[in-house]
């Protein structure tokens, strides 16, 4: 035992001059990092969902159609849009809201942004994690995805969100959200964007135009068209069919 306190102590010592050094050598980048991280922590802490539930969104956007849930629900929403404004700011972003809104998870795998992202009720747009937090919450899904997005059009290819709510017993509440808060500028070869956009995930696209030209969204009326609970009842391309002539 006194052998290994003997050898403790030397290496301690031995390794003062390389803790020294090492200190001179980081303590610039240190003095770099430690402002990032504090920003990033202030950050963390006032951009979250109980802040932004806050606002007051009508000295933006003017009116706002919001959307009040009856009972536990699939909220879907269309079209995707750019940032999913209508639904975020009617529903997600109301005092007292409880939703979970589903991204897609590589979002949430981005170093910082994914850590915000679920500071703002964010979960992946996955079967297992909506089925999961439709056990407690309502859930937001966007069913036309990225190929939406791109194409500008109803996306009806979807099948996932109508097997969700039938395996958890929950009905679908289909949203529309009648207000454009971004402009496009059009590209060519759609059908081969919406393939990339169905195949990876990915949108092939110019920047949007929001305001100013910026990606804050126009200070636009909220216009929302909420449907009636749709049940899903029996075969699921049947159903899809039925869903879709009921909103589109």
């Amino acid at each position: 035992m006194i052998l290994l306190w003997l050898l403790a102590i030397f290496l301690w010592m031995y390794l003062i001059p390389v803790l020294v050094f090492g200190l001179i050598l980081f303590f610039p980048l240190f003095i770099f990092i430690v402002p990032i991280f504090i920003v990033l922590a202030l950050i963390q802490y006032y951009f979250n969902r109980e802040t932004l539930s806050k606002l007051d969104y009508t000295k933006w956007f003017g009116q706002i159609d919001t959307i009040a849930l009856e009972k536990k629900c699939l909220v879907a929403f269309h079209p995707h849009g750019i940032l999913c404004t209508g639904i975020l700011i009617a529903l997600h972003f109301q005092p007292g809201s409880t939703t979970k809104f589903a991204v897609a998870p590589l979002l949430l795998n981005i170093p910082i942004v994914g850590l915000f992202a679920e500071k703002l009720g964010c979960i992946a747009a996955t079967e297992l994690d909506i089925s999961n937090a439709l056990k407690t919450y309502s859930v937001i899904i966007c069913p036309g995805g990225v190929p939406e997005l791109v194409s500008e059009k109803p996306y009806t290819r979807r099948h996932g969100f109508l097997r969700i709510a039938q395996k958890m017993n929950v009905p679908i509440l289909p949203v529309i959200c009648q207000t454009s808060f971004f402009d496009r500028i059009p590209l060519p070869l759609e059908n081969f964007r919406i393939w990339v956009a169905k195949m990876f995930g990915v949108p092939i696209m110019l920047p949007p135009l929001g305001w100013c030209y910026t990606w804050l969204p126009k200070p636009k009326p909220i216009k929302i068209k909420t449907f009636q609970f749709f049940e899903v009842k029996g075969n699921i391309e049947e159903e899809r069919k039925r869903y879709y002539s009921e909103i589109v």
